[in-house]
């Protein structure tokens, strides 16, 4: 059984884990990130545009991920 106070490790390394991984899909994610919806799309203009609006979408998201990870992670911690 995995204790309060590895969970809170755990939520805290993801949390700081997540920062680089968002930072590097926001400048590099369209070398990360191929859809397959996009593939149809024949105009290479229209295409770029769309994979790199996909890779910040993204990045945001799990932007969002390293702020709720360390607050569980202080929480995690008090309760332990």
């Amino acid at each position: 059984m995995i204790s309060m106070k590895q969970l809170s490790f755990l939520a805290f390394w993801a949390g700081m884990l997540s920062i680089p991984i968002s930072i590097l899909l926001w400048f590099g994610g369209t070398y990360f990130i191929e859809s397959s919806s996009l593939s149809a799309i024949t105009d290479s203009e229209i295409r770029k545009a769309l994979l790199l609006a996909h890779s910040e979408r993204w990045a945001l998201f799990i932007g969002l991920w390293s702020p709720n990870l360390l607050i569980l992670s202080t929480i995690l911690n008090k309760k332990a």
